[in-house]
């Protein structure tokens, strides 16, 4: 009695780029972009710029914040889909008699990078709800 085991459902490399660099990139931008934001707009006196008073910076603070939670929630969600599906595949084939491959070499390093994927979204996800606080909670620049 012979045992094929099921063919492993194939994940893009960027996908499982995108799942652990996704969050920290999102909160990096958060970052950036909101710092010059909010410091040109709460820039005392009269500024060397001309165009962004607090309020538009206050709103581009907020959608930068919004667009990075969302950048690291959808990292976080992708890299959860995929270590479950990778450590499905693991079970089942773990059940099986396997045979030690480079193809299980494959499958361990997605499993791992999805998996690192979950821990890092996760905590800039954090991050980048961490650092959107403020606006929810101080109003000016004082």
């Amino acid at each position: 009695m012979s045992y094929s085991a099921p063919v492993p459902q194939a994940v893009r490399p960027a996908v499982l780029w995108f799942g652990l660099l996704g969050g920290p990139v999102s909160w990096c931008l958060q970052q950036v972009v909101a710092y010059a934001a909010t410091a040109h707009g709460c820039f005392p006196g009269p500024s060397a710029m001309e165009g962004l008073n607090s309020g538009q910076a206050r709103a581009l603070s907020f959608i930068v914040s919004v667009t990075a939670v969302a950048g690291a929630l959808s990292a976080l969600i992708l890299s959860l889909r995929v270590w479950r599906a990778t450590g499905r595949e693991a079970a089942r084939q773990s059940a099986a008699r396997r045979q030690v491959s480079m193809g299980d070499a494959r499958e361990g390093r997605t499993h791992f990078m999805a998996f690192a994927g979950v821990l890092l979204a996760g905590v800039f996800l954090l991050a980048a709800i961490f650092s959107g606080l403020p606006l929810a909670m101080i109003v000016g620049c004082g």
